[in-house]
């Protein structure tokens, strides 16, 4: 499976694009169904809520959550590989323990 720009689709990149409802997104590509042409891959960000106390609060955020997307891969593009996470989340053995096929 491949990105737009036709670089191979790693879990652990970070992609930008749009996902199925046509918004934009950024985040960590976590999954992919290589059985698929549409609608075939996750990704995960970061959503933060934020409610301020008043404009001068420097208090936390109330709320960071991952917000999951979904996307079809050959419609996003590589933002970032992290060399270090593919390799890792791409390994046989971290696919076997997570009960999921290698991205093809």
């Amino acid at each position: 499976m491949h990105y737009q720009d036709g670089t191979h689709a790693l879990i652990g990149d970070e992609v930008v694009g749009r996902n199925t409802n046509r918004e934009e997104i950024h985040g960590i590509l976590v999954f992919a169904n290589a059985g698929t042409d549409s609608c075939n891959g996750r990704v995960d960000r970061l959503k933060v809520e934020c409610s301020w106390a008043s404009e001068s609060s420097r208090a936390m955020p109330a709320r960071v959550a991952v917000a999951c997307d979904y996307a079809t891969i050959g419609d996003l593009r590589l933002f970032k590989r992290r060399d270090d996470i593919a390799r890792l989340l791409n390994s046989p053995e971290w696919l076997a323990a997570a009960g999921v096929l290698p991205v093809a």
